[in-house]
C-alpha cells in the first residue's frame, strides 16, 4: 500500500509542476531541500537494506555474466522494477521535470549501489544482470514521465491558443 501512496503523491506533485504557468518563480532553498528529502532518504535506506548482512559476509564478488538465463532470471525480480520506478519518480520530484536525464542517472546510480552493497553479503549475489530490470524500469518510467510532460504542456499550449 505504501508504494502506491508514494507513487500517487509523486505523480500529483509532477502533474502540478508541469501544469504551472510560465515563468515559474524561483524556489527558496528550503523547498529544494524538502523536495529532495524523500529521494535521498529512500535511496540511502534502500542501499543500507541491500547491504545488511544478518548471516555474515564473504569476500567481494560480482558476477559479470550477461547470459540469457541470468538476464531472464533477473527480469522476474519485481522488487527491482517497483523500487526503481518509485525512486525515479522521487528523483524527478527532487530534480524537476525539466531534468529527467539527471533523475534517471541518479536512479541508476542507486541501482548500481545496491549491487555493490550486496557484493559481500552472504545469501545475496551481486550480478551485472540484475541491472537490466533496473534499466528497463528506469527507461519505462522516464518514457511515462516524458510522455505525461509532453501531453500536459501540449494541452496547456492548445488551451492558451484558443480564443475565449
Amino acid at each position: 500500500m505504501l508504494p502506491i501512496l508514494v507513487t500517487v503523491g509523486a505523480l500529483s506533485v509532477l502533474t502540478w509542476d508541469i501544469t504551472r504557468p510560465l515563468p515559474r518563480p524561483v524556489r527558496p532553498f528550503w523547498l529544494h531541500v524538502l523536495r529532495a528529502l524523500p529521494f535521498a532518504i529512500s535511496a540511502a535506506l534502500s542501499v543500507v537494506v541491500a547491504g545488511r548482512a544478518p548471516q555474515g559476509r564473504h569476500p567481494f564478488d560480482v558476477d559479470f555474466s550477461l547470459a540469457a538465463e541470468d538476464v531472464a532470471r533477473s527480469m522476474t525480480k519485481v522488487a527491482h522494477w517497483r523500487s526503481i520506478a518509485i525512486l525515479f519518480l522521487l528523483a524527478v520530484v527532487a530534480f524537476g521535470v525539466r531534468r529527467l536525464w539527471v533523475a534517471f542517472a541518479v536512479t541508476m546510480a542507486v541501482g548500481v549501489a545496491w549491487e555493490i552493497a550486496e557484493a559481500t553479503v552472504v545469501s545475496h549475489y551481486a550480478r551485472l544482470a540484475d541491472l537490466v530490470p533496473n534499466l528497463v524500469s528506469g527507461l519505462l518510467s522516464l518514457g511515462l514521465v516524458a510522455g505525461l510532460r509532453w501531453a500536459l504542456t501540449r494541452r496547456g499550449r492548445h488551451l492558451k491558443s484558443e480564443p475565449p
